[in-house]
């Protein structure tokens, strides 16, 4: 079975607000919400798909990331890695690129949106860090 790789960005904002991007019509997932990024290109590692797929989608470089969470995901006859990484920090003002719908959303908010089911696993994931992150500055 053939490995789709894809670098997808959680961006957080000074606010502790996550960056979503509502999936256009004619994709698989229509309307959806999702994380930025995307495939990578044959020659390029995680972290330059990533760059290139954030300043392509949304017009902004990442400066300060860190890996959050791969999920493999079966989708019919291929295999899907989403490499997930922890946008801290970045250059550039943030742009619709491809004509998508940008929101900023609190983390307690990310599980009243609809997500792809491979998506799911990185809202649980932002959750429990918030959570752990709230116990640790109370």
């Amino acid at each position: 079975m053939k490995t789709i790789h894809v670098a997808v960005g959680v961006v957080i904002n000074a606010q502790h607000q996550v960056l979503v991007a509502r999936r256009p019509a004619g994709k698989p997932y229509a309307g959806y919400w999702e994380f930025p990024g995307g495939k990578l290109e044959q020659g390029e590692n995680v972290q330059q798909a990533l760059a290139r797929e954030l300043q392509e989608e949304v017009n902004i470089t990442p400066k300060c990331y860190q890996p959050l969470i791969k999920i493999e995901q079966p989708l019919a006859n291929k295999q899907f890695l989403l490499d997930t990484w922890l946008i801290t920090d970045y250059t550039g003002e943030l742009h619709a690129n491809e004509s998508q719908k940008l929101a900023w959303v609190n983390v307690s908010e990310l599980q009243n949106l609809k997500f792809p089911p491979a998506n799911e696993a990185i809202v649980e994931k932002l959750v429990k860090l918030m959570a752990v992150a709230a116990e640790i500055l109370a």
